[in-house]
Order: structure tokens, then C-alpha cells, then sequence
């Protein structure tokens, strides 16, 4: 249902790229156009939405994230390598791959944080 809101939204012209494109043509403003976007963001979060079920579509998009299914072999698809890993994220747009980048540095920073107040960090070489 939410999938289908958001094809909706784009279709009308309700899309971030297209709300930008509104304020540089002098079709709306800046507060205009971050009203708009506060109520669909709301929505989304009603809907359930949030940064990892968004990361997720983003890697689902350049094929990291790969349905549960078998290959026209009938054997369960191997998990994705490093290599092919950050070269997909590269086929991003530059801010998704921004977005994810900080999303997953904010993560490490955590993990490290938490492994140094239990005493469990090890600095390596």
C-alpha cells in the first residue's frame, strides 16, 4: 500500500527531485516545500517506514538485497560478496550513498562505543 502511495506521489509531481525543482522554478517556496515534505514523511512513519526499511529498498535497488529465492538452477542464490558489495553502492545516486554511509559510520561508532564501555575493544594493529 505504501509502495503504491509513493508511485502515486511521484506520478503527481509530489516527489523530493520534483518539490525541489518547484522552488528553483519559483512555483513554491522553501517552507512551501518543507511542509509538504514533513506531511509525507508523518505518513510514511504511520505506514511504518523508517531508515532501515528505507536503506533496504536503496540496496534493493542496485542488487544487494536479494528476494529469498532459488536461481533457474534450483540452488539458493549465494550471498553477496565485499567487492561486489561496494561496487553496487557506487551505482547509487551520490546521496543515497551518503545517507548510507553516515547511517552505517553512526552504527560502527556504536558498536565501538559500546565494546569500550564493556572493555571488550581491541584496538588491533
Amino acid at each position: 500500500a505504501f509502495a503504491q502511495k509513493r508511485v502515486d506521489a511521484i506520478k503527481e509531481g509530489k516527489g523530493f527531485h520534483q518539490l525541489m525543482q518547484a522552488v528553483k522554478d519559483g512555483e513554491d517556496t522553501a517552507e512551501g516545500m518543507k511542509a509538504k515534505l514533513d506531511a509525507q514523511i508523518e505518513e510514511a512513519k504511520g505506514a511504518g517506514l523508517n531508515f532501515n526499511a528505507v536503506s533496504k529498498l536503496f540496496l534493493y535497488d542496485v542488487g544487494v538485497v536479494q528476494p529469498r529465492a532459488t536461481s533457474r538452477r534450483g540452488r539458493k542464490s549465494s550471498p553477496i560478496n565485499v567487492p561486489k558489495f561496494l561496487n553496487r553502492c557506487l551505482g547509487m545516486p551520490l546521496h543515497r550513498q551518503s545517507m548510507l554511509s553516515d547511517h552505517l559510520v553512526k552504527c560502527l561508532e556504536k558498536q565501538v562505543r559500546e565494546a569500550k564501555e564493556a572493555g571488550n575493544y581491541d584496538i588491533g594493529i
